[in-house]
């Protein structure tokens, strides 16, 4: 059977090697919506994000380097190396558990592709739940934007810390 990183990494291979060829910069469907690919880079989540029952079925939580290393090995073989950038997506992670894997897969070292972020969820959702809609809360809401930023620009580059983490009140 397997163990589940393994089943997931090939189920995702699989898929952006099909999406690959499916799409070549044009359209393709996001749960019956039209959304417009960009042809130079990839917009997927990490092997392993959004399988809540990987930590029954392994009886463990899949470790930050595990997702890395079987995401990265997944995009070596289905993922060009002329494409410029692999942009990921939250997912549903929390904030930190998005920028821990960014940053455990640039610190693998290098790789054809420029791996970044596209977090809105995870970048959105603390400064959304610091500002509550209260304009009184605008200038926390704001330094918490900045502190997710930061901690994902340096993960962009391997560089993150969890130290670099600090609760913005």
């Amino acid at each position: 059977m397997g163990h589940p990183c393994t089943r997931t990494r090939t189920a995702k291979r699989g898929l952006y090697s099909e999406r690959r060829q499916g799409c070549s910069g044009r359209f393709a469907t996001n749960s019956g919506r039209a959304v417009q690919e960009d042809p130079r880079r990839v917009y997927p989540e990490t092997v392993g994000v959004g399988a809540s029952w990987y930590g029954w079925y392994a009886r463990r939580p899949l470790q930050i380097d595990e997702v890395a290393e079987a995401t990265v090995r997944c995009f070596r073989q289905v993922i060009p190396a002329a494409l410029p950038g692999i942009v990921f997506l939250s997912g549903g992670q929390s904030a930190k558990k998005a920028t821990e894997h960014l940053n455990a897969m640039n610190a693998m070292g290098e790789h054809p592709w420029a791996l970044s972020f596209s977090y809105g969820r995870a970048l959105q959702g603390p400064v959304l739940e610091s500002w509550r809609g209260n304009p009184a809360n605008a200038a926390i809401a704001q330094q918490c934007f900045y502190q997710r930023a930061k901690c994902n620009g340096a993960a962009r580059y391997g560089k993150y810390t969890s130290e670099m983490e600090v609760s913005v009140t």
